[in-house]
């Protein structure tokens, strides 16, 4: 009887280890560049960010849009709270050929960046990480 429920109980943890494991994210295959291409005028709210990804694989990797955290940082690296609003409309990003590009569609929370001061924009999604400066016009 002690033997069945230790079985049990091993096959419940190995079971569960295996949930775990299956949910865990991929790494990406990939290098992550970020560019504001434009102005980020606080009168339009557009932040027109161009993410491109590099890939080192020739196989096809998805994720989605949610899997992107964009964080402001100002001139003395600080973070800014709620500077942006991200989209909440969920699409997949599918990365194929040698770069593929990506356009977040990210806007200006109205009162959190100052015209004419230059911020940083720090975008991560799963293993990658990249970095975009950017300046405000008003």
């Amino acid at each position: 009887m002690r033997v069945c429920i230790t079985l049990t109980a091993l096959l419940t943890f190995w079971v569960a280890g295996v949930a775990v494991a299956q949910k865990t994210p991929s790494p990406l295959e990939s290098r992550l560049s970020a560019k504001v291409e434009g102005e980020v005028s606080l009168k339009d709210k557009v932040v027109p960010l161009v993410l491109t990804f590099s890939n080192k694989t020739p196989k096809e990797q998805k994720f989605d849009n949610g899997s992107y955290r964009v964080v402001v940082l100002d001139s003395k690296g600080e973070q800014v709270d709620d500077a942006l609003l991200v989209p909440t409309v969920l699409r997949t990003v599918t990365l194929k050929g040698d770069t593929t590009t990506d356009k977040p569609g990210l806007t200006v929370n109205d009162g959190k960046l100052k015209p004419g001061e230059q911020y940083y924009l720090v975008v991560s999604v799963r293993n990658l990480t990249a970095m975009a400066k950017f300046t405000t016009k008003k």
